[in-house]
């Protein structure tokens, strides 16, 4: 299954390397950039602590999205613009295994 075609945006995220530095912060690894599906939708979503907050986009990938990554929207300077985060996270597998597609929502 090839969905490559439709990822036709491109996003820069930033994950964590499990190292913190000397103030307890996470240290993230170099920004890559990942292609997506990019929309600009408005849900209503509940936080992991419970909260309502209202989510503008929904990306949707081939490449794994977790609740520690800084995402940059396209556009967007990495070095200089604030990142953002996932408020939600969804997945889904193929019945074989052999793809997985996530979804996250900021």
């Amino acid at each position: 299954m090839d969905i490559s075609s439709w990822m036709i945006d491109n996003i820069t995220v930033a994950s964590p390397t499990g190292a913190v530095d000397g103030y307890g912060q996470p240290v993230y690894a170099t920004a890559r950039t990942v292609a997506c599906r990019l929309e600009y939708s408005r849900k209503l979503v509940t936080e992991p602590n419970g909260n309502e907050i209202e989510a503008k986009h929904r990306i949707s990938t081939d490449q794994e999205i977790t609740w520690e990554d800084l995402i940059w929207l396209p556009g967007e300077d990495s070095d200089t613009a604030p990142s953002k985060r996932p408020l939600v996270i969804e997945r889904a597998s193929t019945k074989s295994g052999a793809y997985t597609i996530w979804e996250a929502r900021l």
